[in-house]
């Protein structure tokens, strides 16, 4: 009795094809993320500021896991509850509302991952307005200021002094997409321990608004950069799983 022969030259004839499309995906992947690694650099870890300006506490970027953003539809949702590819309230560059994607690359660090001597809380500069709402956040964090408009012009968080005006969104505490932002001056700022440290990056460049105020996730140049690279660049890591690792590479502490 003759033996059948066996059809296993078609899955074998399907592997060069799938290993083509991953090795095209890489290589797409590398191409976008290679500039934009030198351009972008870490989201966490900004220019550290002089010697004598602050502690090395300063330099990492975000607020705490308690601080609150809003979602798409009106409800609200803690930092460390937030995944990638929530939809958020956030600020245009023109100042007005309007929602937009967490990516992939925002910083998430809760409790557990902080090291042994932050375990009681890391330490964030306070910011309250002269209505008595406060912003929490770390010292090199960026946020839109100026009394014209907002939001093309941003200070570090240890460069804003009483006096200074900042923004917030209208339409209740934290405000709604489509609503209105409001000028608010500053009245003091402080100090506090508070846990985790999260900032969420906007696929498309925009502000995301955190306990009601306007905030950017860096400077205005790697805002916009952001704004054209990542959209592709998520789609590409995440074609080949490799958006953890795109990650790690972007942002650390």
């Amino acid at each position: 009795m003759s033996e059948q022969p066996s059809d296993r030259s078609a899955p074998q004839a399907k592997r060069p094809k799938r290993i083509e499309r991953r090795l095209s995906g890489l290589l797409i992947l590398t191409l976008l993320l290679v500039p934009f690694c030198l351009f972008f650099g870490s989201l966490s870890r900004p220019p550290a500021p002089a010697p004598s300006a602050r502690p090395v506490w300063a330099n990492p970027v975000g607020f705490p896991s308690t601080a609150i953003a809003i979602l798409a539809n009106g409800s609200s949702a803690r930092l460390d509850a937030l995944q990638s590819g929530d939809r958020i309230v956030v600020a245009t560059a023109s100042g007005a509302l309007t929602t937009d994607l967490v990516s992939f690359a925002s910083i998430a660090k809760p409790e557990a991952e902080l090291r042994p001597f932050l375990k009681k809380g890391r330490p964030f500069l306070t910011i309250t307005t002269q209505g008595g709402k406060t912003l929490t956040v770390t010292a090199q964090h960026h946020v839109p200021t100026g009394a014209a408009s907002c939001c093309s012009t941003l200070k570090i968080a240890r460069e804003i002094q009483v006096g200074d005006t900042i923004w917030i969104a209208g339409g209740g505490t934290a405000g709604s997409a489509g609503g209105t932002l409001s000028p608010a001056i500053v009245a003091k700022t402080g100090t506090a321990l508070r846990p985790g440290l999260y900032s969420p990056v906007m696929r498309a460049g925009h502000f995301p608004v955190i306990n009601g105020f306007v905030t950017s996730f860096d400077s205005m140049g790697k805002v916009a950069l952001a704004s054209y690279v990542l959209p592709t660049l998520e789609v590409a890591c995440t074609a080949v799983g490799a958006c953890g690792l795109v990650r790690s590479a972007l942002v650390a502490e």
